[in-house]
């Protein structure tokens, strides 16, 4: 007999048979540590389970993409350059000018005071 499985199909079917192949106890422990895995981040002791992880990146491709979409329309664009050059042209004004100075200076010092210069 000659069966053709994507790849896919094999590992649900090794999944499932080995699952079955299991006493209720083991399989509860296995799919409790499996969601363990997904959602706590301590489980891989990392800052953010891998669903966060999945999800942030999700997130952050739709809005990619939703953004590409709209800086497809001129007007949008036209709208979106306006507002930075504003937002731009409030930072560098002589008001605020000053404040930015010291902080960039602060984090310049900070980066090389952290590298040991």
């Amino acid at each position: 007999m000659n069966l053709n499985l994507s790849d896919e199909q094999l590992r649900d079917l090794i999944g499932a048979a080995v699952l079955g192949a299991l006493g209720p106890e083991k399989r509860d422990e296995i799919l409790t540590n499996a969601t363990k895995a997904l959602f706590d981040p301590w489980y891989k002791g990392g800052d953010e389970s891998v669903m966060q992880r999945v999800l942030r990146e999700l997130v952050c491709d739709v809005a990619k993409e939703h953004l590409r979409v709209l800086m497809d329309s001129r007007e949008f664009k036209s709208k979106f350059e306006a507002t930075i050059n504003e937002a731009m042209r409030r930072a560098f004004d002589d008001v605020h000018r000053e404040a930015l100075v010291e902080k960039m200076a602060a984090l310049i010092v900070g980066a090389m005071t952290s590298r040991g210069w």
